[in-house]
């Protein structure tokens, strides 16, 4: 089996991790995802590269470019990162090895997609690289 990809909530109420955790159970993933109460920006996940990281920072956090860029260097070849941030404050178009693919608002909320830059979004490449499936946030 391999290594767990880790699930980052830095500074999190306990409630808040408790439903996050019945949230992950509840969808069936529970075998694919660890929940790790660290600080992002210097966390180290076991497990990477992994299929998918989801970030979820303060609205204040100083750089949003830092936090796409830790978390692109996480990522397989293939794969993606969702950063939640505020409506009202730019993501950046790039960072690190990854390029912004798509940008969903809701309410004062955006969540931007991103993918790596050699990577066209729709076409799977088949390089067969190992990487381990689950979601970091």
């Amino acid at each position: 089996m391999p290594e767990m990809p880790a699930t980052f909530r830095p500074e999190q109420p306990a409630k808040v991790i408790r439903v996050l955790s019945d949230n992950i159970r509840a969808c069936g993933v529970a075998d694919a995802c660890v929940i790790i109460r660290h600080d992002f920006l210097s966390a180290r996940p076991a497990g990477a590269p992994v299929d998918i990281v989801i970030a979820d920072p303060p609205y204040d956090i100083a750089a949003l470019e830092d936090v796409v860029a830790r978390g692109a260097g996480w990522l397989a070849e293939r794969g993606r990162l969702v950063l939640e941030h505020s409506r009202r404050r730019a993501s950046p178009e790039e960072a690190g090895a990854v390029r912004r693919t798509r940008i969903l608002t809701a309410g004062d909320s955006a969540l931007s997609f991103y993918s790596h830059h050699e990577t066209t979004p729709g076409v799977v490449s088949g390089d067969g690289g190992e990487t381990t499936p689950g979601v970091v946030l």
